[in-house]
């Protein structure tokens, strides 16, 4: 989408949400849409990045804060290292619990892929900068694969994730992932 407003926002969140932040997409791909309903939520300061998306929410009884990224990974191998370096900045300079979830547009390891496959510099890179960040790769319940070519016989991969700290983790320890049905897009929902 090019432009989202209110009704789109009022829509998608049944009435219930009404504020948002929004990277427009390129082209068909990279849009990135956070809704929230202000009752509850304030938005302390926000982020755009080339490949990301970042608000620092403070819940407004507790006044705890929590960092979210939205991320739309690029598809070259030598852009990544830009979005490992946006994230890991806004981690470091927000230093609250945060969430990084998307389309990361890379795989950490071959199972991910119904085909298999070998293991690239790229599925190293990722897997390294998750682990030197601390970060958890919160499993999908109910999905292998989040992406689809929409083939007759589909090439399937695990592109999209949710990745958290440690103190996000422990402050939501029953948290988790569950992979919703596809309406339109190649990309299976998750929350």
């Amino acid at each position: 989408m090019e432009v989202v407003d209110r009704r789109i926002v009022q829509e998608l969140g049944a009435g219930l949400l009404d504020e948002w932040a929004f990277k427009e997409a390129r082209g068909a791909a990279g849009g990135i849409l956070f809704c929230w309903n202000s009752s509850y939520w304030r938005v302390v300061d926000r982020s755009v990045g080339r490949h990301s998306l970042s608000i620092l929410l403070e819940d407004k009884q507790t006044g705890t804060k929590w960092g979210c990224s939205g991320v739309y990974g690029p598809h070259e191998d030598a852009e990544r290292a830009t979005l490992w370096e946006e994230l890991s900045s806004i981690r470091a300079q927000w230093g609250v619990p945060v969430t990084f979830m998307g389309d990361f547009n890379v795989l950490r390891r071959a199972e991910e892929r119904n085909r298999g496959g070998e293991v690239s510099p790229a599925m190293v890179q990722f897997s390294d900068w998750i682990e030197e960040e601390g970060l958890i790769d919160l499993p999908i319940s109910n999905h292998a694969y989040t992406w689809s070519n929409m083939r007759e016989e589909p090439s399937l991969a695990r592109l999209d994730r949710i990745l958290v700290d440690d103190e996000w983790e422990s402050t939501h320890p029953s948290c988790f992932v569950q992979g919703l049905p596809r309406a339109v897009s190649d990309h299976i929902p998750s929350c």
